[in-house]
């Protein structure tokens, strides 16, 4: 519950979460919030020097030490704040692990380690991270003292919750973590991000061109698609000759094979051992190494665990099981092919929206089901009324307080304006994807919860009713298992429009670093980072 506790300035005030304590101000005329908790500022990557190289703490940089920032807002919302975990927090992040233990394996000759050694490999390059973390935390400490809520904390000995692995007296409460790094690893021009293992060894580019023919359902053009090869396996493959075959067909035979080199003939199996792929790594393996990076890490690990389409409902809940057994914070998995996107057909919107044309108008005399919504925005409460007949929706009331004002008119205008729509065989999801884009000057929460305008509380409305009658476009939680593939049937044809980019439409996208949404290896969308 957000309770205002007073108004600074016009469009400016003092917020605090009444659950959590953590008190804000809100700018409404620049859009920022202001609190006493650090924002992640503008850092750089810098080299460990892990392998064989003693490095002080002094490798680190000090570009997270902020309680309180200094400026006027943030200094209010620290004097207002009752959160007790207000301590301040750095975190040393990790990029492409696995693109750096490839490039070892094939540079200085060291055969494939097993899984047992790759996991304590693991444990000790984060075991070094975390160690020299602390260590730069404490030397910062002796000069601007522990952080604020050091008393009683698990690192005060002479507290209540103190534990025996948590030592020293840092500067910082938590130093490391390993966040979601798609977008940033992307522009860095690495073939991974985080700990994840690489997920495609080659996947093809569209240009604009062949994004507008996708758009349109129809196949790009040769000349506007281009091959995109993992670096380090592009050069195994031009010092093998590429295995014998021309390199556009060596490309195609993996692209075709769901972008792996697992159980292509041509390519030695050491070699295939060497590049896995997402999908080719098992769901205990993937769990094991998040566990053994979580070991050494402060705070939670990004993470997806990629599914095969054929996983059960059982071997999800076992994946979570695992993760909680073996000390993971947190787990995000993925069912390949479960997360179908909306894809700009016209020819299939026009055949799939048809049937909906030819709905028979219901007899309102003898009445329709109705359910009521209420979702809090920053102009107060909007209420909708769904009226609908086994699921399909024939009126939406939408209604606000206090009546008589504009803005209780006009929501209620949108309400007569959706229900004409759908009268004249509108497609609900093209008026609910509008209603979701359209912000305000007064947002309303926090998170997946957060509400951006009264427009988008009557999306939510729409799409929480169509998730509940189970008619969401992608729904998950009811989709019916999909068998293994019929053998010779090939992985692209069966794909083909499934996964896209939602913002430049491009099907190269993969789920990694434990992000709901995808990450768009052609423009570099994320939902995460």
């Amino acid at each position: 519950m957000i309770e205002k506790l007073k108004e600074i300035k016009p469009y400016v005030g003092l917020f605090r979460n009444s659950e959590t304590g953590i008190a804000f101000v809100h700018d409404g005329e620049s859009g920022i919030y202001h609190s006493p908790h650090p924002k992640r500022a503008h850092g750089w990557c810098r080299p460990l020097g892990y392998e064989g190289r003693a490095v002080s703490s002094e490798g680190f940089d000090y570009y997270i030490d902020i309680f309180s920032v200094g400026t006027e807002y943030d200094n209010i919302a620290a004097d207002h704040c009752q959160c007790h975990a207000c301590v301040e927090r750095r975190g040393e992040e990790l990029f492409d692990v696995h693109m750096f233990v490839t490039v070892r394996v094939k540079v200085k000759n060291i055969s494939a380690k097993s899984q047992v050694e790759a996991i304590k490999k693991a444990e000790e390059v984060m075991g070094f991270i975390n160690e020299k973390a602390l260590q730069a935390s404490e030397e910062l400490a002796i000069q601007r003292g522990v952080f604020p809520f050091y008393k009683d904390s698990i690192y005060d000995e002479k507290g209540m919750h103190n534990k025996d692995w948590a030592k020293g007296r840092p500067r910082n409460a938590a130093r490391t973590t390993i966040a979601p790094t798609g977008t940033i690893a992307i522009a860095s021009g690495l073939q991974g991000s985080g700990i994840e293992p690489f997920f495609s060894i080659v996947y093809t580019r569209y240009n604009g061109k062949a994004i507008d023919a996708l758009k349109a359902g129809e196949k790009p053009n040769k000349e506007d698609t281009f091959y995109e090869i993992n670096t380090v396996f592009r050069k195994v493959a031009e010092e093998n000759n590429f295995f014998e075959l021309k390199p556009e067909e060596l490309w195609e035979k993996i692209e075709e094979n769901h972008n792996s080199v697992r159980g292509i003939q041509e390519i030695p199996e050491e070699i295939q051992k060497i590049f896995a792929s997402a999908h080719d790594v098992s769901v205990e393996y993937h769990l094991k190494m998040q566990a053994a990076f979580q070991k050494n890490t402060d705070n939670a690990v990004s993470k997806t665990i990629n599914l095969p389409n054929k996983s059960t409902v059982e071997d999800i809940e076992n994946a979570y099981w695992l993760a909680y057994d073996i000390g993971c914070k947190g787990i995000t998995v993925y069912r390949d092919g479960c997360k179908n996107l909306q894809v700009l057909n016209k020819k299939e919107k026009a055949t799939e929206q048809e049937p909906q044309k030819k709905i028979k108008k219901p007899d309102y005399s003898q009445g329709l089901a109705s359910v009521y919504y209420r979702f809090e925005t920053g102009h107060g409460p909007v209420h909708v009324h769904v009226d609908h007949q086994e699921g399909q929706i024939f009126k939406v009331f939408t209604h606000t307080t206090p009546v008589g004002t504009e803005i209780a008119g006009l929501t209620s205008v949108l309400g007569i304006f959706i229900s004409k729509y759908i009268e004249k065989g509108g497609d609900i999801n093209e008026i609910r994807g509008q209603l979701n884009s359209i912000k305000s000057d007064k947002p309303y929460g926090f998170g997946s919860k957060r509400v951006e305008s009264i427009p988008h509380a009557i999306s939510m409305a729409l799409s929480k009713f169509l998730s509940q009658t189970g008619t969401m476009p992608g729904q998950q939680l009811l989709t019916p298992h999909v068998e293994e593939k019929p053998a010779g049937v090939k992985e692209k044809e069966t794909k083909k429009g499934t996964d896209h980019c939602p913002k430049c439409h491009s099907p190269n996208v993969f789920f990694a670093s434990g992000c709901s949404g995808p990450t768009c290896m052609d423009c570099g969308y994320s939902e995460c980072s």
